[in-house]
């Protein structure tokens, strides 16, 4: 049975040498002999290895979870399409998309002033209602241009025509909740469209400053399609400070150049940027990627940063710090650090007295991060410290 060049079968007339003539036989192409019953055999428990079946009753899916995991997703209720929201496997009514809430809290404003950041609400969105839980003013724009170019605008004056500017609420008194009636339509016109909404928010109590929560209600209509790999996650400061906040003494400010500042107090405490909520949280996807900022010191530096010029404290309470060189005055220092031990990642609160800290325990901090900060402490005088272009990138 030698030079065989294609499998075949038959059956065997009698039974001889123990061999069941009431099987098939196949002679593989280097002519062994092997059932069919055998070879069935091997098939299904390989493919029994490949997968669990997670499905369950009648009409369910199967979607893929974390980096690809099978999962079941029950079946969606009559009448319902099966969608994409923000990137989730969604059922929907008839093909149109959920309501949805945004809310977002802003650092502390002083009396007076405003904040500015981007909403991810959707390319193009309903507004179905506006709210806030103190006296604001909530201005909602179709671009950032438009955002910038109407920093300078008070509460007091009317807005121009055609100038970018979806709805304008304000309260002086008690929380803010506009219901949009008619409802309003916005459209991100960026040159490349996205699924931010460009939000500036002013504090009108007249002597209170307070952290402003935004609650925005809406029903996406279009929403642009999610970028491949993990994104970065930045801050670039081009229309204020992006959530970021001071911890322990001083204040935070924007400069509409397109920094953030921190100005100390000087009593005595180390101050830093606290990392506003989108660099928090579940980051594993980020391991061995990178960390990168820009600090400029308008005070004359006297020594690196302690405990350390980037912290990450995880839910976990496992603190790790990296250090860098000492900024330059009046000039922007760039620093780089790589979330992986091929930075100088230390183990505790010291920095200086800790040990280097290893790969698990800086996988574990990425694992779920509770506070990111940026040192903003030079010198023993009073501080006045710039950030700018803080971008964590995955590999």
């Amino acid at each position: 049975m030698s030079g065989l060049t294609t499998n075949f079968s038959f059956y065997l007339p009698v039974e001889s040498d123990g061999i069941d003539n009431n099987q098939v036989w196949a002679a593989a192409i280097n002519g062994n002999f092997t059932s069919i019953d055998a070879l069935l055999k091997v098939h299904a428990d390989a493919i029994a290895t490949k997968m669990a079946n997670p499905m369950t009753s009648l009409g369910d899916l199967i979607v893929g979870g974390t980096a690809g995991t099978p999962g079941r997703k029950a079946a969606g209720a009559d009448g319902q399409v099966f969608t994409m929201v923000a990137g989730v496997p969604t059922w929907a009514g008839s093909g149109v998309l959920p309501r949805m809430t945004t809310t977002v809290t802003l650092p502390v404003i002083q009396p007076g002033a405003s904040d500015r950041l981007a909403f991810e609400l959707a390319r193009t969105t309903h507004l179905l209602s506006v709210g806030t839980d103190s006296p604001a003013e909530v201005r909602i724009y179709d671009s950032q241009a438009a955002c910038l170019a109407d920093i300078s605008r008070s509460t007091t004056t009317p807005p121009l025509a055609g100038m970018g500017l979806v709805c304008q609420n304000t309260t002086t008194s008690g929380k803010l909740i506009i219901q949009q009636d008619p409802v309003t339509t916005c459209a991100n016109l960026d040159s490349t469209p996205s699924n931010m909404a460009w939000v500036s928010v002013r504090n009108t109590d007249p002597s209170v400053a307070k952290a402003i929560t935004v609650t925005i209600v809406h029903q996406p209509h279009e929403v642009a399609p999610p970028t491949t790999g993990t994104p970065d996650i930045s801050s670039t400061f081009d229309i204020g400070m992006d959530g970021w906040s001071v911890a322990n003494d001083g204040t935070t400010s924007w400069n509409p150049g397109g920094w953030g500042t921190m100005d100390d107090w000087n009593v005595g405490l180390t101050t830093y940027f606290n990392a506003p909520a989108k660099f928090l949280g579940n980051k594993s996807a980020y391991f061995g990627g990178t960390i990168t900022f820009d600090i400029r010191v308008r005070t004359a530096p006297a020594y690196n940063a302690d405990p350390g010029i980037l912290t990450l404290i995880g839910t976990n309470g496992v603190q790790i710090s990296v250090n860098g060189t000492i900024p330059t005055l009046n000039a922007w220092t760039t620093y780089l650090f790589n979330l992986s031990t091929s930075a100088d990642w230390r183990f505790g609160s010291a920095f200086a007295g800790d040990r280097v800290a290893t790969n698990t325990e800086i996988q574990s901090v990425l694992a779920d991060i509770a506070v990111m900060k940026i040192c903003t402490e030079y010198t023993t005088a009073i501080d006045h410290t710039d950030i700018d272009n803080v971008i964590m990138h995955a590999l």
